[in-house]
């Protein structure tokens, strides 16, 4: 868990072009020699105040790729787009409903919302004198 904690702790002072890419394979290497404890650590450590979004992203993106390789999944096979595609897909194929125009979508709004005040108020019976 120290090489965990100390990938998660590097910074790039040198501006190494492919520095994201070796910290994320580190973590990736760390966590799936123990994915039980590596995934307890960093679970933990993600709602720790200390650390920043980049920080927490890089646990998450840790904890996401840890879980394919424990699972003998690969990346390649997380498209998150795919939902996207098949509801764009399926809006496309269904026939377009025509829209109203302006007018009669004011219309109705005003219909809806005009009281109208030319009929007399209705008024309940009024009950007649009792007997005593």
């Amino acid at each position: 868990m120290e090489l965990l904690r100390r990938a998660i702790h590097l910074r790039n002072e040198y501006n190494f072009d492919e520095f994201d890419t070796v910290v994320d394979s580190i973590l990736l290497e760390a966590g799936a020699a123990e994915p039980l404890q590596a995934a307890r650590y960093l679970t933990a450590q993600f709602y720790e105040e200390e650390y920043s979004l980049h920080h927490r992203r890089l646990i998450l993106t840790a904890l996401v790729n840890i879980a394919l390789r424990v699972s003998g999944r690969d990346s390649s096979s997380l498209q998150t787009d795919k939902p996207a595609h098949t509801t764009a897909k399926r809006i496309a194929q269904e026939p377009a409903a025509p829209l109203p125009s302006a007018e009669e979508i004011i219309q109705a709004r005003l219909a809806k919302k005009t009281r109208r005040f030319a009929s007399a108020t209705r008024l309940p019976p009024q009950g007649t004198a009792g007997k005593w």
